[in-house]
């Protein structure tokens, strides 16, 4: 069997890149990777850098998208193109489908997020700060000054809109600039603040607040030498045959890796640890506390899947790697506060090192999360906010006693420390890899 030309197609249409001979792996760069290669600074990491990855060479990939044994409400994927919950075409072999993968990152790196290209964006954020002081400066500092986009545009020397858009995203998302509309843009308070220290000094501001051209330069050097492997994409990623020999291969390069399973693969784990092929962190997903939830938000593919997940949970607290449960949250689903006890009685049985509470992507097919749920609801009703993450997690802590330990408000994410010292670093270890 070979994994079906539209559903490659349906995936590369949505910026992954599907990888090997038999076309059974993808990779995705995301949002944070770009992120640091604009500015190579760690407050534009994503939440990996509780544990010391750097996203500009982490590798998001998975040996087996289009298989799953879920098919979750809020998964992200079309889960109309899965090809079940078997892997039933012929596996790539490890060793050739890790060089292809960093072939593939490599090639992406160099040509869809060039060096030139950042240093670009640098010049335009700079641009941009210019003009905004030029205005204050005929204003006399006396007002807030709200600028449209299409001014601020035509005062800039780049004739694209969408890379002067990308300057305007990445100046908001660094707390320079503010906007109450999406529309216009104003400078910060603290942007403001610093101008008046510094004389009007953009350089000051832009190394202070943003990036410069060294650090920039650095992300990008970093980038052409990917260290962790977060395997975890798509799919359920242990159903990939050589999972083991995976790990195995990605750690003889110096590799931290990620697994990310469902749970529903206990056999699979079992073999990781014997073999001593487990991942620097097992990220497991947390389901519901009761099969009548489990069952309508995950929708299994196979019976007994319940008591599988179960099974993999009982061995998480003995298994000699970090262990992570993730509740990936949907307001309205599994974020309740009915179900708060029934969370924290299931984790004190399970004694992981963490819980992460993380958002689900309203993105690619979770749009028609509502359709999936026969909802009239709009998708965005199923969205949790950050907000309500942070007060979903706080009333878990405080009835817990587990202590929240770090959070990443862009990446929608929270983690709880379980069974974990407060003395020990979050940072992996190179005994670790």
């Amino acid at each position: 069997m070979k994994v079906p030309r539209q559903v490659i197609e349906n995936y590369v249409k949505t910026s992954y890149r599907v990888v090997g001979k038999n076309k059974h792996s993808s990779i995705k760069p995301c949002y944070w990777l770009e992120q640091k290669l604009l500015t190579g600074r760690p407050n534009r990491n994503c939440y990996k850098g509780y544990w010391g990855i750097n996203s500009e060479q982490c590798i998001q990939n998975t040996p087996s998208f289009p298989f799953c044994t879920h098919n979750c409400v809020f998964c992200w994927r079309d889960t109309s193109c899965s090809l079940g919950s078997e892997f039933t075409v012929p596996p790539d072999e490890p060793d050739y489908l890790i060089e292809e993968l960093i072939r593939h990152q490599i090639n992406l790196i160099k040509h869809h997020y060039p060096l030139k290209k950042s240093l670009q964006n640098y010049q335009v954020c700079t641009d941009i700060v210019r003009f905004f002081i030029k205005e204050l400066h005929s204003n006399n500092f006396s007002k807030k000054s709200a600028i449209p986009f299409s001014t601020i545009f035509k005062n800039v020397s780049f004739d694209s809109k969408s890379v002067v858009n990308k300057a305007v995203l990445l100046l908001k998302n660094c707390d320079v600039l503010k906007t109450d509309d999406l529309t216009t843009y104003y400078l910060s308070k603290r942007a403001l603040s610093l101008l008046l220290e510094e004389s009007g000094n953009v350089s000051q501001l832009m190394d202070v607040m943003v990036s410069n051209e060294d650090d920039i330069r650095k992300s990008y050097k970093n980038a052409l030498h990917p260290n962790h492997a977060a395997i975890s994409l798509d799919g359920e990623p242990t159903l990939y045959p050589y999972i083991g020999e995976f790990v195995h291969l990605f750690r003889k390069r110096g590799f931290t890796t990620f697994i990310v399973t469902n749970g529903t693969t206990p056999e699979v784990i079992q073999r990781l640890e014997q073999s001593n092929n487990l991942p620097s962190i097992l990220y497991v997903t947390l389901p519901p506390p009761n099969k009548k939830d489990y069952l309508y938000i995950h929708r299994p593919k196979m019976p007994g899947t319940w008591e599988k997940i179960q099974k993999t949970l009982s061995m998480l607290k003995e298994l000699p790697t970090r262990t992570v449960l993730r509740i990936t949250s949907v307001s309205h689903l599994n974020i309740r506060d009915d179900l708060i006890d029934g969370y924290i009685s299931s984790i004190n049985q399970i004694r992981p090192n963490f819980l992460d509470i993380k958002g689900f992507t309203l993105e690619g097919a979770s749009m028609s999360i509502s359709d999936r749920l026969s909802s009239n609801k709009p998708g965005s009703y199923f969205f949790p906010e950050y907000n309500e993450l942070s007060a979903f997690a706080r009333n878990l802590a405080i009835k817990s006693g587990f202590p929240i330990i770090e959070t990443h408000e862009g990446s929608r994410d929270i983690l709880l420390a379980v069974n974990w010292s407060s003395t020990s670093s979050l940072k992996l270890q190179p005994n670790e890899i």
